[in-house]
């Protein structure tokens, strides 16, 4: 197996261990020979993983189909640079893109901050929700917003008093709405929790369950 094929320099991956902690990274350096990977979070100060050497950890990369996985045990990790090494363990697994059903105009709030890919400047926004499913949203946007595909997101949206989740994401393309003056940006959420996705998902089902209850029966 050569692990070039199923990781990059670049990369972004999302680390867990085995209680469900995640963190966000980006691939900096990829050893064949060693069967090494060092990656680096994505944010801006120091943290703290509270992962130790030796912690086995699940690193998982989006591709066109789907997802890759693959399983590393950790080397060494340095908090104040927000950097960290594994040694690959196992063979890569790859898994189609599951399908999410897209519910249209929820009734929830998006606080959306988001980093230009042509200059690196970081914006903040809170734009009307056009659709929504369990792993994509399309935000209603004035058309003049610097928004373009390959822009990154990270998503605070609230979809109740009691239920918010996060997520990173990134922008796969816009374009105008039919509907209104606004341009529509539609976002893959790539980084989501599975935590955060099952609470989305079983959101979205309760809403659909009662928009269709309260649907008038044709007669």
């Amino acid at each position: 197996m050569k692990l070039r094929q199923y990781m990059e320099k670049g990369n972004e991956v999302r680390i867990t261990d085995a209680t469900g902690q995640m963190i966000l990274a980006t691939v900096d350096a990829v050893n064949e020979y060693q069967r090494t990977v060092a990656c680096r979070a994505r944010v801006q100060a120091s943290f703290q993983t509270g992962f130790t050497p030796g912690t086995v950890l699940k690193l998982e990369t989006p591709t066109e189909q789907g997802i890759t996985e693959i399983t590393g045990r950790l080397q060494w990790v340095d908090d104040f640079l927000s950097y960290f090494s594994l040694n690959i363990v196992g063979q890569p697994r790859c898994y189609q893109r599951r399908k999410f059903f897209r519910v249209d105009n929820p009734p929830v709030e998006a606080f959306i901050g988001y980093q230009t890919a042509e200059n690196g400047q970081f914006k903040a926004i809170q734009p009307r929700v056009k659709n929504l499913s369990g792993n994509g949203i399309a935000l209603c946007v004035e058309r003049d917003t610097p928004m373009q595909a390959g822009d990154r997101i990270q998503a605070s949206i609230r979809l109740n008093d009691e239920q918010h989740i996060q997520a990173d994401g990134e922008i796969v393309r816009t374009y105008p709405d039919i509907d209104s003056e606004d341009a529509i940006a539609a976002v893959h959420l790539s980084g989501i929790s599975n935590r955060d996705t099952d609470v989305l998902v079983r959101y979205l089902l309760g809403l659909q369950a009662q928009r269709r209850r309260y649907q008038p029966q044709a007669a």
